[in-house]
């Protein structure tokens, strides 16, 4: 099966390169041969300068945006009644937030408000609340920018509010990621790359709901491995695209647990591997060097990620209850539409994000993110 979604990874982005090429080559008598010429302009680049040689179209191609927020859907049932818990969890990041397929030197701020991200229900009682995200993050390119280095630290607003009987707590660090890009093939107007992200936790990562003195939860000890393959090209002198494609491969297990006045326990499962595609696609709409907003895009980007196996269960028990637990699969689809301006060697950017599918991480989201090259 892995290495079956390995291969699936590779080959999702050879249609969006043939794609790009050919449409960047309507009205141009030059025979198409898309993978040739990149192969051929990366063999040129290496023999006769080993200088950075990438030209200023594919510098000033704006980022993708991205959807990061990736929570787990509980659901449990007990002597004490059923409920459900959808709350963030510290798996994988999402390799295209924020992020192009081309290294690049920068530093960045990156904020999130994730509408109804947190959803509990513990038999009548319910309670539903909102999420803030923050991420602090630099990136370092290397061999005449050929490969990057890329950090990644984010912090969740903590939830720790109570309605009546009902409480909802969790972590407010979250994994820290480092990610490693490399350039495969690259020509004057498109780049094709591949790497591999790394998710650390650094605590528990748990959630808890807790309902009068019965207490459940969700959390996670795994790192994440995530290998994908990235594409970036400019169409024409107004249009542009960005891909990626990313497997998301847990390390090891992550827990669910019960606790009530006089005993608490956990129960153990495997997360199962994430298969995610991104897909960003955008329009210049203002361009002027010697303005001080040398730049405006518009861009619009779908964002789908899919488990790959189905629901896990566990059980825990206490000395008045057994749990018996449901980590449900997810299947989602969101649609990301924003602005992005540069200012001098800054890029500030909004966007906007909406799902399209009943099943969900959040009802909305709106992001903000600062970007400054170096």
């Amino acid at each position: 099966m892995l290495r079956h979604c390995l291969l699936l990874i590779a080959f999702a982005a050879l249609p969006t390169v043939a794609i790009a090429q050919s449409t960047a080559a309507i009205g141009d008598n030059t025979p198409n041969r898309p993978f040739s010429n990149a192969i051929t302009s990366l063999s040129n680049d290496r023999q006769t300068n080993t200088a950075n040689t990438r030209s200023s179209r594919l510098k000033r191609l704006p980022r993708m945006y991205g959807d990061s927020l990736q929570t787990g859907s509980l659901s449990f049932s007990s002597d004490a009644g059923s409920g459900y818990l959808q709350s963030p969890t510290c798996g994988a990041a999402r390799i295209g937030d924020n992020n192009s397929p081309i290294p690049q030197d920068r530093v960045y701020f990156l904020y999130q408000h994730f509408h109804n991200a947190v959803d509990s229900t513990f038999g009548p009682n319910s309670r539903t609340q909102s999420l803030d995200l923050y991420t602090l993050g630099f990136e370092k390119t290397f061999c005449s920018e050929r490969f990057s280095l890329e950090m990644r630290l984010p912090f969740s607003s903590s939830l720790a509010q109570s309605d009546g009987s009902v409480s909802v707590t969790n972590d407010s660090l979250q994994s820290i990621t480092g990610v490693a890009k490399a350039v495969l093939l690259e020509s004057d107007d498109s780049i094709f790359t591949c790497g591999l992200g790394i998710s650390f936790p650094v605590s528990d990562c748990s959630s808890q709901l807790k309902v009068d003195e019965v207490t459940t939860g969700l959390g996670g000890q795994s790192a994440y491995f995530s290998p994908f393959v990235g594409y970036a090209a400019t169409l024409s002198e107004q249009t542009f695209v960005n891909s990626f494609a990313q497997l998301m491969i847990p390390s090891g297990s992550e827990f669910v647990e019960v606790a009530d006045s006089s005993s608490s326990d956990q129960g153990w499962f495997r997360p199962e591997e994430v298969l995610v595609f991104d897909i960003s696609t955008g329009l210049w709409l203002f361009r002027d060097e010697n303005a001080p907003i040398s730049g405006i895009a518009a861009m619009l980007e779908l964002h789908y990620s899919t488990t790959l196996g189905d629901d896990q269960t566990a059980s825990a028990s206490t000395s008045g209850n057994s749990f018996d637990f449901d980590l449900q699969r997810f299947d989602t689809l969101n649609l990301t539409s924003g602005l992005h301006f540069e200012i001098y060697r800054t890029t500030a950017r909004v966007a906007a994000v909406a799902p399209l599918r009943d099943d969900r991480f959040f009802d909305a989201e709106i992001h903000f993110s600062l970007n400054r090259n170096f």
